[in-house]
């Protein structure tokens, strides 16, 4: 094959490539924002049947570290604080009604 006829044909399949994948692409909805925050400050993020449950980390009045636990019902569109104590809480898990975590020197539940 000669010089240009290799330079046709890989112009030729960029633009069969061109207009075929676009084809294969499938479209998504656009996403529902939960929770926004200036800083990165999520964390654990956990989901149960129409609750999507997290921690959200931010600074007391003493700027000391502290931890919370929110939640988001789906069907409801209602955010909530579930669990707003001070303890340092590092990993997260819960169904239906009761949260279970850890704050590295224990594991809590917490059932409302």
């Amino acid at each position: 094959m000669t010089g240009i006829m290799k330079k046709i044909t890989i112009i030729l399949l960029v633009m069969v490539l061109i207009l075929v994948c676009p084809c294969c692409a499938q479209e998504i909805s656009d996403a529902e924002l939960i929770s926004l925050g200036d800083v990165a400050r999520y964390n654990f993020i956990v989901f149960d049947n129409d609750v999507v449950a997290w921690l959200e980390y931010d600074l007391d009045q003493n700027r000391l570290l502290q931890s919370s636990i929110h939640r988001y019902n789906i069907s409801t569109g209602m955010q909530e604080l579930v669990v707003a104590d001070p303890s340092g809480k590092f990993s997260l898990d819960f169904s239906g009604d009761r949260y279970v975590w850890s704050d590295q020197r224990g594991i809590f539940l917490y059932d409302e």
